[in-house]
């Protein structure tokens, strides 16, 4: 079996209010170096509704 790395950075869906959100969160985390708050923000858009639906 060969497993993938998750893509760093996940792609925020077009027009979600909650994708955006973390997107613009996940970017002034990573300005200020809050590598922590960058992970928060890539898994909560991983796990969006939005992502589990296209899998």
């Amino acid at each position: 079996m060969t497993l993938s790395m998750p893509e760093l950075h996940p792609t925020p869906v077009e027009g979600c209010e909650i994708c955006g959100e973390q997107a613009v969160l996940r970017s002034a985390a990573f300005k200020r170096g809050d590598h922590s708050a960058v992970s928060d923000a890539n898994v909560r858009i991983r796990n969006h509704q939005h992502h589990r639906n296209t899998r």
